[in-house]
């Protein structure tokens, strides 16, 4: 992020901590919400330890910019003309708030309990030229594919606004970013795994495996019975389901489809001990309860209830 844009997030930054931090802001500010008829009354907080807090607290200060605005004037606060519709800082908010958005739908949709390491590739290929083809249009003058900060450049009031300043921040962020995430991710190598995804139309002559594996993959890509079973479950399943006939295929396919590529499964144990952690239910040993909180299976609680005698003097 360059300088410009870095300031403009830290200034949306101390908005937010001058209403939210103070009680009395804090009420005043959601009255004048209710007053203005705004679809909410708070503002919320950026944290980093958070991985949406950032484009949520953008989108949020964003949308409720005329109750802020009208709070800091009565305030006489110094960030008070940052919200004035001729604003290039205003102009720089929405753009900050559309491509974080945009970065926590990416994050979001690589979540997930049937995340793998060639569907993940997919959406962080997919985003990167998503940047390189944004960057093209906003050289261009092409704004639509941000809606809010578009949508405040096609006010009537910001005719006066330095676009060719604008669309050079952006020009210059997108690049950047892109460089970011090629060097962050790098070359996935996943190109030659696409016979994992459907072994009957892979082109045999580009996949790179030994040659007795290519001859089981050329009888697995022939097995009508396989392809019906493939077109009905889902990958992981179709794999366990031929990995008896052709082990050495399903070996290679469980590595790529298993790995863990997230903290998800982390982030909902630490929720899930989060929810059971109360002041009533203090115990130490917390296995079995988040065994079955993080379960998919859903538990036979009449066998488990009959083999337990409920009072045990009777």
């Amino acid at each position: 992020m360059s300088a410009e844009l870095k300031y403009t997030f830290d200034q949306a930054v101390r908005i937010v901590n001058f209403i939210k931090s103070r009680p009395l802001n804090s009420r005043v500010f959601a009255k004048l919400c209710e007053e203005m008829s705004s679809e909410h009354s708070q503002l919320l907080l950026h944290t980093e330890v958070r991985w949406l807090s950032r484009g949520k607290a953008l989108n949020l200060l964003l949308e409720l910019r005329d109750p802020v605005h009208l709070f800091l004037v009565q305030k006489k606060h110094e960030f008070a003309g940052c919200f004035e519709d001729d604003s290039n800082w205003l102009i720089q908010l929405a753009y900050l708030s559309d491509i974080f958005q945009q970065l926590n739908n990416l994050n979001s949709s690589m979540q997930g309990p049937h995340s793998n390491l060639i569907l993940l590739s997919d959406k962080v290929s997919a985003f990167i030229k998503k940047l390189s083809v944004w960057q093209k249009r906003i050289s261009s003058g092409i704004s639509e594919m941000f809606p809010e900060m578009h949508q405040l450049l096609q006010l009537p009031k910001n005719t006066q606004i330095n676009r060719e300043h604008i669309y050079a921040l952006v020009c210059e962020h997108l690049t950047s970013l892109s460089e970011q995430f090629t060097l962050y991710f790098g070359d996935q190598d996943v190109q030659n795994k696409s016979w994992i995804c459907d072994p009957f139309s892979v082109n045999i002559d580009e996949v790179e495996l030994p040659l007795l594996e290519v001859d089981n993959l050329i009888d697995l890509s022939n097995d009508t019975s396989c392809r019906a079973k493939h077109r009905s479950v889902s990958l992981e399943q179709f794999w366990i389901h031929v990995s008896n006939e052709y082990p050495e295929l399903a070996d290679k396919a469980f590595r790529i489809l298993l790995a863990f590529l997230t903290s998800y499964l982390c982030e909902c144990g630490f929720s899930a001990l989060a929810c059971m952690k109360t002041k009533t239910r203090s115990r130490l040993n917390v296995e079995h309860g988040l065994c079955l909180s993080l379960s998919h299976l859903t538990p036979r609680l009449d066998k488990i209830c009959a083999e337990r005698q409920a009072q045990g003097s009777h």
